[in-house]
């Protein structure tokens, strides 16, 4: 899996690139002559992982690297790619009709939308039960939009989005649990390969 992530791989790549590559046959634990995995293997063994195991992997890592100075956390910055379904936007376009709009727009969206993101009242209840900031910046056509408030918060949020700019857009999976795996797989070879940059050699990780 961390070659799969580190290469960029899909899993059909990932069974030639063991198969053929003897720096990943011997990463991997394969000799010269060994058989390696089909395709199929892989997605049973994210299955058998699964999020919740990999979160703690992740955590693990993480803590490891803090005890040898290597990470150091001051805040978290959370950032939220709002994804519209075709699904979602089929039932917004029958809401509008039932409500006999003219169209489905800008204007007319947040009548019938069922779901504004992070700028309703239920999310900020949600921010402040977890001890968390927003700074949700309005669209221009939003009630309550402070163009100041707004300006303020682009300011703290640029160097940050610059980091999560750079991601792919794309999701590798379908479904919401085998994204976040994901997810945890990209931010794990992401501190492995920052350590080539912080320190020409790794320090002893184990899980």
């Amino acid at each position: 899996m961390l070659l799969q992530f580190l290469e960029d791989l899909s899993d059909r790549e990932l069974e030639r690139f063991i198969c053929e590559n003897n720096a990943a046959r011997w990463f991997c634990g394969f000799d010269l002559t060994a058989k390696t995995p089909d395709h199929s293997v892989f997605g049973r063994v994210r299955s058998r992982i699964g999020t919740s195991k990999l979160s703690k992997i992740f955590s693990l890592l993480r803590d490891q690297l803090k005890a040898q100075g290597y990470m150091s956390e001051v805040f978290t910055f959370v950032d939220a790619t709002h994804l519209i379904s075709k699904v979602g936007l089929w039932k917004e376009r029958d809401k509008a009709i039932e409500l006999k709009l003219e169209s489905l727009s800008n204007k007319t969206l947040e009548k019938v939308a069922f779901d504004k993101g992070y700028c309703d009242k239920n999310a900020n209840k949600a921010a402040l039960a977890k001890g968390v900031h927003l700074c949700a910046i309005k669209k221009n056509n939003m009630k309550g939009k402070n163009r100041d408030l707004d300006r303020y918060y682009t300011t703290i949020r640029a160097p940050f989005e610059h980091v999560f700019s750079k991601q792919n857009k794309r999701v590798r999976y379908r479904g919401i649990a085998k994204n976040q795996f994901s997810a945890f797989m990209q931010a794990i070879t992401f501190n492995f390969k920052r350590l080539v940059v912080l320190n020409g050699s790794s320090p002893p990780l184990t899980t």
